[in-house]
């Protein structure tokens, strides 16, 4: 790790073509269904021969939640990447990937580390959500429109091919699209579009509608 950049080797390869991603969105609570849910995951993961998990928001409403997931995710041994979602907040998490990270250095915040260069992959890490309406007072984590002026110089940085890692979808254009919620629509940021766009990411990992189903 080099400031904001991360450089992860895989031991199976030294120039690997292909690189596997695990997702795990929006975990929220440690309840005992949740963890359950994590730890099936954790080993499907496992067995698939995932290289590197993201957690894209969305880790705990409570600041000791935060450390308990994060833990949890830690111990799995993985290299698992964390960042912020809507209901996230800031100094919490980051005091919780902090603390946990100093004892599991394989827990990196991806809320202070934003570009990730994994095999022939960069993910390019955007913490947070676009509309105020839906972030956490007082101390929640909300993008701006500069946040993606900054992530298009990322980008431009990248060795590997662009993937967008972020909390909440680009906007869509139907009821099948990642964005569509049953009570408001599409409700995706178009900056997202514009962003990925112009600066031709044609892959990306999104949560926050849990309309979308896991797709």
């Amino acid at each position: 790790i080099s400031g904001h950049r991360m450089t992860l080797t895989l031991g199976r390869s030294a120039a690997p073509r292909s690189v596997r991603v695990g997702v795990l969105s929006g975990p929220k609570d440690t309840s005992d269904k949740t963890f359950a849910n994590l730890d099936s995951f954790l080993e499907w993961f496992r067995r698939k021969g995932v290289d590197v998990i993201v957690v894209n928001g969305d880790v705990g409403y409570a600041p000791s939640e935060l450390e308990e997931t994060m833990t949890r995710l830690a111990k799995s041994e993985f290299v698992v990447i964390v960042s912020a979602g809507n209901a996230d907040a800031n100094v919490p998490f980051n005091r919780a990937a902090r603390d946990v990270s100093a004892k599991h250095p394989n827990l990196i915040n991806g809320n202070l580390v934003r570009l990730v260069d994994v095999g022939p992959i960069s993910l390019l890490v955007l913490p947070g959500y676009h509309d105020p309406m839906f972030v956490s007072p007082g101390d929640g984590c909300q993008y701006y429109r500069e946040d993606l002026d900054d992530h298009a110089k990322l980008a431009q940085q990248a060795k590997g091919k662009p993937v967008l890692v972020a909390h909440g979808p680009p906007r869509g254009g139907s009821e099948a699209a990642l964005d569509f919620a049953f009570d408001a629509g599409n409700v995706g940021d178009t900056a997202l579009n514009r962003f990925m766009e112009e600066q031709e990411v044609h892959v990306g990992v999104f949560g926050h509608i849990l309309e979308a189903g896991g797709r």
